[in-house]
């Protein structure tokens, strides 16, 4: 007959405690935290790239007003003496137009993106505020004086 030895399988195959099994798995938990970290710096930096500045303008019968967004400071005024408003908004910025003129009036504004399209709207600005949406590239935009009748 056979005779059956009664050995422990662990500790058959010379793989188990080897000092290159300890070193691989060394290696491989090293990887993984680098791995992690590498993710982790990559998220920050997509959602940084992705910022927006927002730039607040406020346009009243005979004045323009630029204000810091975050802290509502006056950044820089200007008198418009009936004139036409122009404002640059680059690609990474948002407009926040106010339109505050106290009574009931109307105002034509141009829409031009770096493309040449353009769209003209005409708003009510007794006390009303607009903001451009985010992504669609650079534009100008021209802010009529304020009218007391919409034009047809």
């Amino acid at each position: 007959m056979m005779e059956i030895e009664n050995t422990n399988m662990k500790n058959k195959h010379p793989y188990y405690d080897s000092d290159r099994k300890k070193a691989t798995n060394r290696f491989s938990l090293n990887m993984i935290g680098w791995s992690f970290i590498v993710m982790l710096v990559l998220i920050l930096l997509s959602q940084t790239a992705r910022c927006q500045d927002t730039i607040c303008i406020m346009l009243t019968q005979d004045e323009q007003i630029t204000f810091n967004f975050q802290t509502s400071e006056v950044i820089h005024r200007e008198l418009l003496h009936g004139e036409t408003a122009y404002i640059r908004v680059e690609p990474d910025e948002v407009l926040c137009l106010h339109l505050y003129d106290e009574k009931r009036r109307f105002r034509d504004i141009t829409t031009i993106w770096d493309d040449g399209d353009h769209r003209h709207d005409t708003f009510e600005s007794k006390d009303d505020v607009y903001f451009t949406a985010y992504g669609y590239g650079g534009l100008d935009v021209e802010v009529s004086p304020a009218k007391k009748r919409k034009n047809k």
